[in-house]
């Protein structure tokens, strides 16, 4: 204890570097585009005060800042006096940055959508099979006006989800915003997960479009089998009359081959697979 004692009774130095505090901010304000995060202080002075500095609650350097709306300036050595915590028995040797540049604007809100960013991994033979539910789908955001201008979604943090094979809720937390404030910090989000099959749908009529008013394009088979992949529950609740096939008059006038090959428009989140048959007889006829 004596050596302890005698040890922490001579001269050192300190160093340390602490985040901004801005206090005293008028209601309705608040500081933006400060041109530091943090001030980095070298310090001398007897053992015992060091650790007391070292050891003590305090960890953020304290600026007062100016009623008045715009750009301000501050010197470091200035707001020393701003900062109690340090003992005037404790010698600042250096500081930097010597000076601090900050603005004071108006508060604003808004309401802006919540993005999710989830990397998502299924398990073989299973898949999304609707867009994913996010609840609350927007937040408000408040803060410095011009930073609230710029921002026009927000995103969840990063997140990954591996060897999945039903449906699940996760709650996940916003990504933050520097001086950006949340109405909310968290939200769930849903997706559907299914197995995935192949199921044929029967007798689907062919549309033929973009015929001109001289001629005529008789095809035959004028229906056919289409067959699509997806969520089982989803092709179980799936309509045929949501799948379209077409033929369009232009494709009998390029074609070489003697057949003609159907178009679909699968319904989303699913996908075409094959028709039957998959190549279509055909007449063009003048009238």
């Amino acid at each position: 204890m004596l050596w302890i004692f005698v040890s922490f009774s001579g001269e050192y130095f300190y160093s340390v570097k602490l985040p901004l505090s801005f206090t005293e901010i008028p209601q309705g304000m608040a500081v933006s585009n400060y041109s530091t995060k943090e001030v980095s202080l070298s310090l001398k002075g007897q053992g015992w005060q060091l650790a007391q500095l070292s050891l003590g609650s305090q960890s953020e350097f304290i600026i007062n800042v100016e009623e008045k709306i715009g750009e301000h300036k501050i010197l470091v050595r200035n707001a020393m006096d701003q900062n109690r915590w340090l003992s005037s028995a404790v010698q600042i040797n250096e500081f930097s940055p010597n000076e601090i540049r900050y603005r004071l604007e108006e508060i604003a809100e808004k309401k802006v959508e919540v993005v999710p960013d989830l990397s998502l991994n299924f398990k073989d033979g299973f898949g999304l099979v609707a867009d994913i539910i996010v609840q609350p789908d927007s937040v408000v955001i408040s803060g410095p006006k011009s930073l609230v201008q710029g921002v026009g979604f927000v995103s969840t943090e990063q997140k990954s989800l591996n060897n999945i094979d039903n449906s699940e809720t996760e709650s996940v937390s916003l990504s933050t915003i520097d001086n950006i404030n949340f109405s909310e910090e968290n939200v769930l989000v849903t997706f559907d997960v299914q197995k995935i099959v192949d199921k044929e749908f029967q007798d689907i009529p062919i549309e033929i479009i973009n015929i001109p008013p001289s001629k005529n394009l008789t095809i035959y088979p004028e229906k056919v089998n289409v067959i699509l992949r997806g969520g089982i529950n989803l092709l179980g609740r799936l309509n045929k009359e949501e799948i379209k096939v077409t033929i369009g008059f232009d494709q009998a006038i390029k074609d070489s081959l003697g057949y003609l090959i159907p178009n679909v428009i699968a319904p989303e989140f699913t996908k075409f697979v094959d028709t039957v048959p998959n190549r279509l007889e055909y007449i063009i006829q003048q009238l």
